[in-house]
């Protein structure tokens, strides 16, 4: 039985040095102030600075036991909090611009994950996980348009010997979606519900 619980640091800030071009529409009759232009010249704004990064902490919760020996079940449950609501990027020139961080979240978030693993024979075990994160609520991010997620994943693993092992599994998710606005003009838009799906493949070399 393995039970592990721990937590990452207090909430962190760093700065990191770059380079922000914003691209603009100048209005008819501006152009690059050499020649005026059209409306349609589009002037590239360079900022050298450095972009704040708020990073957040999180508490995770590990924990798996035998279910039975005889059918060769093992249960397993992760949980984690994340203090999302101290995390934001802010470039200051995109965020004099946009009048937000170019990344932030309002609320924090959870997330579960719960699985069964079984072994059917010395060769073969396979494994059922199924999951749920929280999200960050609503009005949703820019860069993070999606709320909740909700997933279902089947792997397997075959022993080709004692010590090579050859992995695979696939994820399907559902994402729930929701409002995006923004605090220059006011306007809000929605994003649909979908889903995707991820497949992944291992070769294992265990000493």
């Amino acid at each position: 039985m393995l039970n592990a619980f721990n937590r990452r640091g207090a909430p962190a800030k760093y700065q990191v040095s770059g380079v922000e071009n914003l691209q603009v529409i100048l209005p008819e009759g501006i152009g690059d102030g050499v020649t005026p232009g059209p409306a349609t010249d589009e002037v590239a704004l360079p900022l050298a600075g450095k972009t704040e990064v708020k990073m957040p902490q999180s508490v995770n919760f590990d924990f798996q036991t035998g279910l039975s020996e005889k059918y060769q079940l093992l249960g397993m449950v992760n949980a984690r909090w994340v203090d999302w609501s101290n995390f934001n990027v802010a470039p200051p020139l995109a965020t004099l611009s946009t009048q937000e961080p170019l990344a932030a979240y309002k609320k924090d978030g959870y997330a579960v994950e719960v699985a069964l693993g079984k072994q059917f024979n010395p060769k073969v075990s396979g494994e059922v996980r199924l999951g749920y994160d929280h999200g960050t609520g609503a009005p949703l991010s820019l860069l993070g348009p999606y709320d909740s997620i909700k997933s279902l994943g089947l792997s397997a693993q075959y022993k080709l010997t004692e010590q090579l092992s050859v992995s695979a599994g696939g994820q399907y998710m559902w994402f729930e979606g929701g409002p995006v606005d923004t605090k220059v003009d006011g306007r809000v838009a929605n994003i649909d519900d979908g889903t995707g799906y991820a497949l992944g493949m291992k070769l294992g070399y265990h000493f």
